[in-house]
């Protein structure tokens, strides 16, 4: 009985061991993957990405429409403080219209209930920085970036424009519209503090990877619709 009561044990042990040995090897090989995924998606995106991006004027050329990629107006949970990444973009756009070097503004982003319409938002505050109406053009359905891009082809016809965000965010706007045939250069808007939006930064890494699976899958925008014709 008693060796019995020590083989049964020994072969709980083993099998914990080497259970253990297996985890600790599929955990190494499963941060070894996603390491690489980061790593390679991060390469190809700004390499393809990094000279098409200004961060002056002086440089950039005059295009028809700026796209301006839509974000929350303020801040998660904090209706008494701004998100920088929006106040910089809409500055940003402002600064095109400002020095002609767009006609209009395509504002994109996300509309998915009453209380929470963020191309509403951009353009009520762009009318308040002086940008005339008819300069701006809404898209109600930019749930992600992808939809915003090709949305602005398949719903907008703008095969060649300028995208508005910050550099880190237009390094995929830039990549997944060369890989669908439209031309785009960026117009960085000025960068908030790491420290104060490490969040949106460290998002962006898996966001970057998401990407890898958009192309794999030939991800399409949630949403089409009717043409609208910018004059």
């Amino acid at each position: 009985m008693k060796r019995a009561i020590i083989s049964f044990f020994s072969l709980i042990y083993d099998f914990i061991y080497f259970s253990f040995r297996f985890i600790r090897k599929s955990f190494l090989l499963l941060a070894l993957f996603l390491f690489s995924l980061i790593l390679f998606s991060n390469l190809v995106i700004n390499f393809y990405s990094n000279d098409r991006i200004f961060f002056s004027l002086d440089n950039l050329p005059h295009k028809k429409v700026a796209l301006v990629l839509g974000t929350s107006k303020y801040i998660a949970g904090n209706k008494n403080q701004v998100n920088l990444f929006y106040k910089e973009r809409l500055k940003a756009a402002n600064e095109l219209i400002e020095n002609n070097r767009v006609d209009y503004l395509i504002l994109s982003g996300t509309n998915d209930s009453p209380y929470y319409n963020e191309p509403q938002t951009m353009k009520n505050d762009l009318l308040k920085m002086g940008v005339p109406e008819n300069k701006i053009y809404l898209d109600y359905a930019g749930f992600r970036t992808l939809d915003s891009v090709l949305r602005a082809r398949e719903i907008f016809s703008q095969d060649d424009l300028i995208i508005v965000s910050q550099k880190f965010h237009l390094q995929r706007a830039i990549f997944i519209a060369g890989l669908n045939d439209i031309t785009a250069l960026g117009y960085a808007a000025e960068d908030p503090p790491f420290l104060t939006s490490a969040k949106v930064y460290i998002r962006e890494i898996f966001s970057r990877i998401n990407l890898l699976f958009d192309i794999l899958f030939q991800k399409e925008p949630r949403f089409y619709g009717p043409k609208v014709v910018i004059e």
